[in-house]
């Protein structure tokens, strides 16, 4: 389990992340991030919502450091937004993409991790009548986690 603060574009956010290892290499992992709100035309009108995602996981330990990790993962993710102060007041949506990270981290001996981590997550430039653009997301946090062996 795992606990983030989260950079995204010029705003903060945080998320957790769950996960399993199956093998010493191959995982699977599930999450939420809470998006930071996002100004857009001259600050009349915002994004904010937040993101459930499940991915696959691959880690690896580098030979050069054995309390060290690095991990990708790539998955699905589901993002809920809201958009403010449309003509119509407020527009609400979830849009379906891709998502995918990389990571790497450090564990001590008492089972704590600690990591930094990239994700994307896939938006929707799409402005139809219907559905309104959903923002790329770009994150980078700093986490903290712990392992429980089992």
């Amino acid at each position: 389990m795992k606990f983030s603060v989260c950079f995204v574009c010029c705003g903060l956010g945080y998320d957790i992340d769950v996960g399993i290892l199956i093998n010493t290499s191959i995982g699977i992992e599930a999450g939420w991030y809470h998006l930071p709100t996002v100004y857009y035309n001259s600050g009349k009108r915002q994004y904010s919502g937040y993101t459930v995602h499940a991915s696959a996981v691959y880690s690896v330990i580098p030979p050069f450091c054995l309390r060290c990790y690095s991990q990708i993962s790539a998955g699905l993710a589901a993002t809920k937004n809201k958009l403010d102060k449309t003509s119509s007041g407020d527009y609400r949506f979830t849009h379906w993409g891709p998502i995918g990270s990389m990571s790497f981290g450090y564990e001590y001996d008492s089972g704590l991790r600690t990591s930094i981590k990239y994700t994307f997550i896939a938006g929707n430039r799409s402005n139809r009548n219907d559905h309104f653009p959903t923002p790329h997301s770009h994150i980078i946090s700093l986490g903290i986690g712990y392992h429980f062996a089992m």
